[in-house]
């Protein structure tokens, strides 16, 4: 699949497109199947009596386990050939056709996405913009979990660049500047407006000779009747799947800076900025920014995001209203913030029940530990049997930081902060060890480095309040207010924040980013 969908940027025919895939083939298995299912399609082009025939050659009761990838990669390749140069018929076959339905629908639509291009995508239905171009990333980096087709675009782009020794520099910086034909970027009519009659249509004519950004159109908008458009921060409480755990956290903190540029030709609309979080009791709470009353040119919008008392953002809004009834358009051209949060924490003991041990708030941690938990006295507690135990909440917006905790180290061998994560392989650390030293380190997948090291005695069951900053290429370890550890390293200059225990239990109390 990998040497079709490469392929299938400049091979349109789908036999020709095998053909020049089996050349990177060499398992005569797969080849033997592949000539099989080949021969099935040209003989049975109903794709019911074709997945029958397909049954009795390579169904689930030929091989052991769930889910064998030889019947389902056969019908991958069936519903291609079947469902030819029609995106939709394809992934109708492939998710029609049981077995592992959405991993083969996934692959077919994925393949055929490239090979048809987004004209073929369009061709039946609107299949793009109830989707809005989101995409939830499977990384560690959990920052960066919630991503739309642009963004990712973007880094395939810099990929494709760095492995031919290139710079880019013509590529946008800022979040979302919808560059790319009826690119939304996760944009749609908020579906937790409180407002019951919206009429709002999204479009973007990027690409063309048009204006280049999000359009905005409003119909019928007052001041009773306004439009409100809004995009995913963070996973929504309702769409949180536990048998398949989305691992992510927030793209926007309580204490960050949102910049919206607008452009209107109309002279009564004004735009008011919201972020809508859950409270602890799991109802939703709307914030508000500083309305502002766009004139007819080009506006610049900020919003700093008020204080969410640690809970995540888990939507970014925008209400259009008027002093009168309009019909209107408005252009998002770019909306976009940069750095950590000036401040953001979760603080204090947040366990509220013994019968909710997984609180949503939780669920902004990204955790390889063993044991991750809130906690009955301290806010958390972080238990790990091996060496590297993780837990990390941020992005990769957070540059120049400090992390601080009040910590308290149980039997541990080694125990203290990250900062600057790039998922769990790549960060600092600031590390309790022995009861008698503490270091700053650099780690890359297996290696680790000591940047610094120092004997400090410390007692096990004591809070010590601890404070570890990354700022340009310098990094520094203050416990009970006096620096201990001083370092400087430069190969990693964002990411997140968290905790690492080697061996043990430690208790935390209080988690506090303040951007510096």
């Amino acid at each position: 699949l990998g040497a079709l969908e490469s392929l299938a940027f400049s091979e349109r025919n789908i036999d020709h497109l095998l053909n020049k895939g089996l050349k990177y083939v060499s398992n005569s298995q797969l080849l033997t199947i592949v000539e099989d299912v080949r021969n099935i399609c040209a003989a049975e082009r109903e794709w019911r009596d074709a997945r029958t025939a397909i049954d009795a050659l390579y169904g689930y009761d030929k091989f052991d386990g769930p889910c064998h990838i030889v019947p389902n990669h056969s019908m991958v390749i069936a519903s291609l050939i079947l469902g030819g140069d029609d995106f939709h018929r394809s992934v109708t076959i492939a998710s029609t056709a049981a077995w592992d339905t959405d991993c083969n629908a996934g692959n077919v639509g994925c393949l055929n996405g490239i090979r048809l291009g987004l004209d073929g995508i369009n061709k039946k239905v609107d299949l793009r913009t109830p989707v809005a171009d989101q995409m939830l990333v499977v990384t560690s980096d959990s920052g960066s979990c919630i991503s739309d087709a642009v963004l990712e675009t973007r880094k395939i782009i810099h990929a494709a660049a760095a492995l031919r020794g290139e710079v880019l520099t013509d590529l946008p910086e800022k979040r979302f500047t919808f560059e790319y034909p009826g690119s939304l970027q996760g944009f749609s009519t908020c579906p937790y407006s409180d407002t019951l009659i919206q009429d709002i249509q999204l479009t973007n004519s990027s690409g063309t000779d048009k204006e280049k950004g999000l359009t905005v159109h409003v119909n019928n908008c007052s001041s009773k009747v306004p439009a409100d458009i809004s995009t995913p921060t963070f996973v929504d409480q309702k769409e949180l799947i536990q048998n398949f755990s989305t691992i992510s956290s927030p793209t926007l903190y309580s204490g960050q800076e949102v910049e919206a540029i607008l452009i209107t030709k109309e002279k009564h609309i004004s735009v008011e900025p919201y972020v809508l979080v859950y409270e602890l009791n799991n109802n939703i709470k709307k914030l508000t920014g500083v309305p502002l009353k766009l004139s007819p040119g080009r506006n610049i919008l900020y919003f700093p995001v008020p204080d969410t008392q640690g809970m995540p953002v888990f939507r970014l809004g925008f209400r259009f209203y008027s002093d009168r009834n309009v019909n209107g358009r408005i252009l998002i051209e770019s909306i976009d913030w940069k750095g950590a949060p000036e401040e953001f924490g979760q603080r204090g003991v947040l366990m509220k029940s013994i019968w909710d041990i997984n609180p949503y708030w939780l669920q902004v941690w990204a955790s390889s530990a063993k044991q991750f938990a809130a906690d009955f006295t301290y806010t958390y507690c972080i238990s790990h049997p091996e060496d590297h135990g993780i837990v990390t909440q941020g992005t990769r917006d957070w540059t120049n930081y400090s992390v601080e905790s009040n910590l308290m180290f149980n039997l541990h061998k080694k125990a203290g902060f990250v900062i600057r994560s790039r998922g769990h392989r790549r960060y600092y650390a600031a590390l309790f060890s022995g009861g008698n030293k503490v270091s700053i380190i650099y780690r890359k997948n297996e290696e680790e480095l000591i940047l610094a090291e120092e004997d400090f005695i410390y007692k096990q069951d004591h809070l010590y309040n601890v404070r570890f900053t990354a700022r340009n290429d310098e990094l520094s370890l203050d416990i009970d207010g006096k620096n201990i550890l001083m370092a400087k390293d430069q190969v990693y200059t964002c990411g997140a924040a968290g905790y690492r225990v080697d061996a043990g239990t430690m208790l935390v109390e209080n988690y506090i980013i303040r951007s510096c």
